[in-house]
């Protein structure tokens, strides 16, 4: 019965400090305190509040005093909150004890492969968060989602890993992702940051209906190699699609006018389009002098 009562106490309190309520307990620390009896340890979902609260909070201090306390329960609770615990370490700001617990509980579904991947790439990580994906590809969380496979592509893309983006790539079409106009304007997107541009124009080819990323992607890739004629040609053909170049599309085409003489005679025109829709303002000139 006193369990019972220290819990509802301790639960209650939580909740009071979360919304700035209670002056009784001025800290999660202390609510936690009430805890440190063996015989009163908190529930599955009490472990849950916490590590809510906690992760709202960034909290690292108390990310810590949560975990030291699930450390005294069973190792199947610990396991089943893995998932939660791992996040909340990463949205914490410590994603080095975010790999030690994903190492040491040896829990690794695909979802919590995907936090892992997700947290090294929000902090900037992104070769570890590759090798955390050649991992994951190495065990039964494979094959994965769409989702982890576009976020893996954006990190190619950045490194300027081309042929681990092809391995991806291959997964993607084994797993029917191609078509979908998201994933393969992402593909294209990452063949042209590596400098394919032939893969990137032969994947723009194939995709189901294109919109304005997609097409940014491409004109994108053709603008950082230099060639003009071959933006200028693709900025026609999205017109003819009935699809308006925004801000993105004008900055590539600043960019590959300026490297390319031959089209030097597009400017002005670009220049009384840019100024038609007012997007001046939100484009640096000094890319054409």
């Amino acid at each position: 019965m006193m369990g019972k009562v220290h819990f509802r106490r301790t639960h209650t309190l939580l909740s009071s400090i979360s919304h700035g309520m209670s002056n009784e307990i001025p800290s999660l620390e202390d609510a936690l305190h009430v805890y440190n009896d063996k015989s009163n340890l908190p529930t599955m979902e009490t472990f849950l509040y916490h590590i809510e609260q906690t992760t709202k909070k960034k909290d690292l201090r108390n990310a810590k005093l949560v975990y030291t306390h699930l450390s005294k329960v069973k190792f199947e609770v610990q396991k089943s909150l893995s998932n939660h615990i791992v996040s909340m370490f990463i949205e914490c700001g410590s994603i080095g004890t975010a790999k030690h617990l994903f190492d040491q509980w040896q829990c690794q579904d695909e979802h919590t492969y995907m936090t892992m991947i997700i947290g090294y790439i929000q902090c900037g990580q992104s070769l570890e968060a590759l090798h955390m994906y050649q991992k994951m590809k190495n065990s039964s969380a494979f094959p994965c989602s769409s989702f982890v496979l576009v976020n893996m592509l954006k990190v190619c893309g950045k490194l300027n890993e081309v042929e681990q983006g092809q391995e991806i790539h291959i997964a993607i079409t084994r797993q029917g992702y191609e078509k979908d106009l998201f994933v393969g304007s992402t593909l294209v997107d990452m063949y042209a940051k590596c400098g394919s541009i032939f893969q990137a124009q032969t994947v723009f080819d194939k995709l189901m209906g294109r919109n304005v990323v997609s097409w940014n992607a491409l004109i994108s890739g053709y603008a950082q190699l230099g060639l003009g004629k071959e933006v200028v040609n693709s900025i026609q053909l999205m017109k003819l699609e009935m699809i308006s170049p925004n801000v993105v599309t004008f900055t590539s085409a600043l960019k590959a006018y300026c490297g390319d003489k031959v089209v030097a005679t597009e400017v002005s025109e670009l220049h009384n389009e840019i100024f038609q829709k007012r997007f001046d303002r939100d484009l640096c000139w000094k890319h054409c002098g």
